[in-house]
């Protein structure tokens, strides 16, 4: 384990990783590793030994957790990762080492997603968006998670929750009791769950971004959107359906393949549907807006606003009638 440990620190302090991760984004994990494609990434290539013709399933599935937790740490440069290092090894308040402990954490996580997340958070750290403590406590909710709801919590707009619908985000830490009122427990997010919701934003971002929606084409588009209405084809599944049509038609207003006339159209039949929360995606864009604006990326908000006067000029043709009605994937589009 020390020698890992002291391995894996010096991948994660090499002045080239920045790039082998840009090199990783364009394999799976998968192939990386069946294809014998790990031994091209000088950087990394240390971690061979774990993944042999002789190696245990558990140690293979280590070392995909590994590759997924690197491939995170994507945004920060090699001194920023060295500097948050050697801060936290010389802190007396922390008893094992940076490597021993993200080894730790990592082999916790019951997927290689998970391990993406804590690789993305990590990277959090050496930006100077979380402290080393808040990261830890984010680690220990998300080791309790599921995936699927981790990340719908994390994209939610909601402003209430409640102990019926809601109780296993608070035995996972994601919210907090506020108060008992007259017998009804009021819950709020909690602590951690304020932290997950600001610092995975950028890994949500690169989700939505590797759907390719920027460079589909309009029968692509089609027939993305349709499969979301199969994928989510019941009641219980309709507010995850409008997370996913409202992401979408965010990425498809920097989507130059198509005209305006046809982003009007084909999202102007979603909305007509009583899907894609409408109004929610004003806010979203907004947002998506803003941290595009920040990172000095353009964004097409003008796509958005002259959509938003063609529906404004159509909106006497929505029936309101179908807002209740179940997805009907086929006679949308």
């Amino acid at each position: 384990m020390e020698n890992l440990s002291t391995a894996f620190v010096d991948i994660i302090k090499d002045d080239k990783l920045q790039d082998v991760t840009k090199e990783l984004t364009e394999f799976t994990i998968d192939s990386v590793l069946k294809d014998g494609l790990l031994k091209d990434f000088p950087v990394i290539n240390v971690l061979t030994g774990l993944y042999s013709i002789n190696s245990s399933i558990q140690d293979k599935l280590f070392l995909k957790k590994i590759i997924a937790f690197i491939k995170n740490l994507d945004d920060t440069t090699a001194r920023e990762r060295q500097e948050m290092i050697s801060n936290i090894e010389t802190s007396e308040e922390y008893g094992i080492k940076v490597g021993e402990k993200l080894l730790f954490l990592i082999d916790k996580c019951d997927d290689y997603s998970k391990a993406g997340i804590v690789g993305s958070l990590f990277n959090q750290v050496a930006k100077k968006n979380l402290t080393y403590d808040e990261f830890l406590l984010c680690c220990i909710i998300v080791e309790k998670c599921l995936i699927k709801d981790l990340i719908g919590f994390v994209k939610d707009y909601k402003n209430s929750y409640t102990m019926t619908n809601d109780n296993d985000l608070l035995n996972w830490g994601l919210l907090a009791i506020k108060n008992i009122k007259e017998q009804i427990i009021v819950l709020e997010v909690s602590t951690g769950g304020r932290l997950l919701k600001k610092n995975l934003i950028p890994y949500i971002d690169s989700r939505i971004q590797m759907q390719g929606l920027r460079n589909k084409n309009l029968f692509e588009i089609e027939t993305y959107f349709i499969r979301i209405f199969e994928k989510y084809s019941t009641l219980t599944r309709w507010y995850e359906s409008g997370q996913s049509i409202m992401e979408a038609v965010a990425e498809l207003c920097n989507n130059f393949i198509i005209s305006d006339d046809d982003f009007n159209t084909i999202v102007f039949k979603v909305h007509m549907q009583g899907l894609g929360l409408f109004r929610m995606t004003e806010t979203y864009i907004t947002l998506l807006q803003r941290r595009e604006n920040f990172h000095n990326n353009e964004f097409n908000l003008e796509r958005w606003r002259k959509y938003l006067s063609y529906y404004a000029w159509n909106q006497n043709k929505i029936n309101v009638e179908k807002y209740n009605r179940p997805i009907e994937p086929h006679s949308i589009l």
